[in-house]
């Protein structure tokens, strides 16, 4: 709290809201909300001034407004409506880079937002900012399992995804994911897959769920619990002779992501699956650089050499070994349904850079 002022400094703190210059006007919110905490009226103003800051063009001038919210700890009751207007009339690129900057806030802003999932509202959205921060936000998980089962499709994608960007140390949603994998059909469990093998080895516990749905009917569901088996436990012989061959049929899948993906699960297998270099010398000459890459590697992986220029496509940017360089965020797009999540999961299997799908709240 600044401390009282005089009528006429608020009133020109006020005007300074409707400032041609961002920064002018988000400090002007900032200051405006920081004169009396208790005046719900100031800060209802405020808040509404530096949300929308939020959503500026400007990186700077969000990030600005990303640290004055965190910084103001405004009553939850009247923040969260404003939030969930804003969000709700936002275009997707806009959605994507605010809550991507909220992301960038890190742990001091974890315990806020642990809080913030009890408003139904605004949930899917902070299960995505939970999972934009990774790691960071281990502090959430058991916040996030509560809502494993959420009514709400939407906040259970953006969970199963948030679960499987924060990894190993969400191991504690290991029993909830296992459970949650007997009980779902469809493209979610494809997300409880991601999640089980993103945490690795410390899901274990779910071993025998995942062999399970490897002999399921579902299209998709085989090819992601063999990608999870290779992260869970890639040195047993026994899973690995139940996984390969699935593997190796989707390095021919029509979708490059899940080529790039299934390659670098059969890169994890390292030498046990040597039966797999055919399939794999042939990827070499795949259309897509990142499947030439990613079967590169894993070809290393087993012992075969790759050499530099071994066939037409195959470039390896990084050097002699094979390693592929970072690819590129691919440009978001809106899809839906079963494909959305069979790509987007995928895109993070094949070690994508950041989280490379649309919040599946925002998709038309």
């Amino acid at each position: 709290m600044i401390g009282k002022l005089p009528p006429e400094a608020v009133e020109k703190i006020e005007k300074n809201l409707k400032s041609s210059d961002p920064v002018t006007a988000t400090v002007s919110a900032w200051v405006l909300a920081k004169l009396d905490p208790n005046d719900k009226r100031l800060v209802r103003k405020a808040g509404r001034l530096l949300i929308a800051r939020i959503m500026d063009k400007d990186p700077d001038v969000r990030s600005a407004a990303a640290q004055a919210l965190l910084d103001l700890k405004p009553d939850p009751q009247i923040m969260h409506p404003l939030w969930e207007k804003a969000l709700e009339s936002a275009d997707e690129r806009v959605l994507v880079t605010a809550l991507d900057t909220m992301a960038e806030l890190g742990s001091p802003a974890v315990p806020r937002l642990i809080a913030a999932l009890e408003f139904e509202g605004t949930r899917p959205y902070v299960a995505y900012i939970l999972g934009k921060m990774g790691p960071e936000a281990a502090p959430a998980v058991d916040a996030l399992v509560e809502h494993i089962d959420d009514d709400n499709p939407e906040v259970r994608r953006e969970v199963l995804f948030a679960l499987g960007k924060i990894g190993p140390a969400a191991k504690a949603a290991v029993p909830a994911l296992v459970k949650a994998l007997g009980q779902r059909e469809g493209p979610e469990c494809y997300a409880i897959c991601y999640a089980l093998g993103s945490i690795g080895p410390d899901a274990i516990a779910a071993e025998a769920a995942l062999q399970k749905a490897l002999k399921c009917d579902d299209e998709s569901l085989p090819l992601f619990s063999a990608w999870a088996l290779a992260k869970i436990h890639p040195n047993c012989p026994k899973n690995c002779a139940k996984t390969l061959p699935i593997l190796a049929r989707g390095l021919e899948d029509p979708d490059a992501q899940l080529r790039v993906g299934s390659a670098e699960a059969i890169c994890c297998l390292g030498k046990l699956a040597k039966d797999a270099v055919p399939v794999l010398k042939k990827a070499l000459d795949d259309d897509n650089e990142h499947v030439r890459q990613a079967a590169a590697d894993a070809l290393k992986a087993i012992g075969e050499w790759v050499l530099r220029g071994l066939c037409r496509k195959t470039r390896c940017p990084s050097g002699e070994g094979g390693t592929p360089a970072e690819p590129p965020p691919p440009h978001l797009t809106g899809c839906q349904g079963t494909r959305y999540l069979r790509v987007s999961a995928f895109r993070t299997f094949a070690g994508h850079a950041g989280r490379q799908h649309v919040p599946s709240f925002q998709l038309p």
